[in-house]
């Protein structure tokens, strides 16, 4: 199912009228239809985190939500429940980046070189992981570490590869809420007398 398809079409301005104009009523002059986008469609909690409605996937280099719905679910439109599934609101920067990917984000993001991201200080850490400032790393008597930028943005780039799929077994069910919320959207709009 595509995730769009029966989304609400709306008129959104694009054009006022301004002090340049020579009607100048304050009237909107110009529409366009699209989607609206301020539908959402939400995974309850109850579901995204209970053990039998979900499926462990580890994300592999080269996936693509598209794929990896084609994968599970048989359908390649299933790409906004991938998303949805794996709390992915920004399909580039969610989801794990390839090596090549990861160490040209490191190079924008901090404006070095990869070599650098191995030896430039991110924080420093104590032995529970807590960030801890400079002083207090170089006064500590305790065991403490240095986490370079590299190693960092490494590791947050790791702890997005598993992810939790809502089970196939349940498509029916999430296919069914969305068309009730497409539908209650629709009725709503049609007794407030909205287009």
């Amino acid at each position: 199912m595509k995730y769009f398809e029966k989304f609400p079409i709306i008129k959104y301005p694009i054009k006022y009228n301004t002090v340049f104009d020579k009607n100048n009523k304050g009237d909107l002059i110009e529409y366009a239809k699209t989607i609206d986008l301020n539908v959402r469609y939400q995974i309850t909690d109850n579901i995204k985190n209970n053990q039998l409605t979900t499926y462990d996937y580890v994300w592999k280099d080269g996936d693509r939500p598209d794929t990896v719905a084609y994968l599970y679910y048989g359908d390649f439109y299933y790409d906004w429940l991938v998303l949805l599934s794996a709390s992915a609101f920004d399909w580039i920067y969610d989801l794990p980046m390839s090596d090549i990917e990861l160490e040209s984000y490191i190079e924008a993001k901090y404006d070095i070189t990869i070599a650098e991201a191995f030896s430039q200080i991110h924080h420093y850490e104590d032995t529970n992981g807590f960030i801890i400032d400079y002083n207090t790393y170089f006064y500590a008597p305790e065991p403490k570490y240095i986490k370079y930028v590299y190693d960092f943005e490494f590791e947050q780039n790791e702890l997005r590869r598993n992810i939790k799929l809502i089970s196939k077994n349940y498509i029916g069910l999430i296919n069914k809420r969305y068309e009730t919320l497409i539908k209650d959207i629709n009725t709503l709009r049609n007794n407030n007398g909205k287009s």
